[in-house]
């Protein structure tokens, strides 16, 4: 498995797939939606816009990756999917 979306289409099929889409889409869409709140302040701001960053950057479909369910890889976009999740809930919160 070379390509994120191969594998996860592969391992998990159509609906999985679909699941998958849909779960980073609404995540992403949170997160945007949270950075044009007027209750967040300039650094809670650059703090989401760069993990954000990193996240959308693992997403990209011509990144080679390994596997995203074993090797260090999957592990790093897993990571950064708890972090932004996180960091999103905790400046939301506040």
């Amino acid at each position: 498995p070379h390509n994120l979306y191969l594998e996860i289409l592969v391992n998990l099929g159509l609906l999985g797939m679909s699941i998958f889409i849909i779960f980073l889409f609404l995540i992403i869409n949170k997160i945007v939606k949270s950075l044009f709140e007027k209750s967040i302040n300039n650094i809670q701001r650059i703090i989401l816009i760069f993990f954000l960053t990193f996240f959308i950057a693992e997403l990209l479909p011509l990144r080679s990756y390994g596997s995203i369910f074993q090797v260090n890889n999957g592990s790093i976009f897993w990571f950064f999917l708890g972090l932004v999740s996180y960091i999103n809930n905790l400046i939301i919160k506040k």
